[in-house]
């Protein structure tokens, strides 16, 4: 990959992750879930990484430094949604999870990213995190 090719990925994940973040601050929660795609059932959290796509390492790699760089907290949520729009624009395949557990007697929830069953960021310990919700892409065809 050369140095203009991740320097550009590095602008969009930064942009992504803004976009995401505007997004999960500004919206309410039944305007938010029509930007995670369609819902699906949830899937077991997968118990393996993601082995073979360097693109969507690269993906990963580019929006974990871009949240260093940005001076807000980014959420679980916000670097999903990043995520998954880089995710969608390289034409990759992707599911967005959310799932709650409970946490000193209060729900906690969490979103995390996988590509064919395999993890790809923000995916939390088998039986961590109860799955709730799935999100496909909306281009994706269903079965």
């Amino acid at each position: 990959m050369t140095l203009s090719a991740k320097l550009t990925l590095l602008c969009r994940a930064y942009w992504a992750v803004i976009r995401a973040k505007i997004k999960v601050t500004l919206l309410p929660s039944h305007k938010l879930v029509r930007h995670l795609g369609l819902a699906q059932a949830p899937m077991s959290i997968p118990t393996h990484a993601l082995q073979d796509t360097l693109s969507i390492k690269r993906i990963v790699k580019a929006i974990k430094l871009s949240q260093k760089l940005l001076p807000f907290h980014c959420s679980c949520l916000v670097l999903a949604m990043a995520t998954q729009q880089l995710l969608e624009h390289a034409q990759q395949p992707y599911e967005l999870h959310l799932g709650l557990r409970k946490e000193k007697g209060k729900l906690a929830a969490h979103a995390w990213i996988t590509s064919q069953g395999m993890a790809v960021i923000g995916v939390p310990q088998e039986d961590e995190f109860t799955p709730i919700a799935q999100f496909n892409p909306k281009n994706q065809n269903a079965d």
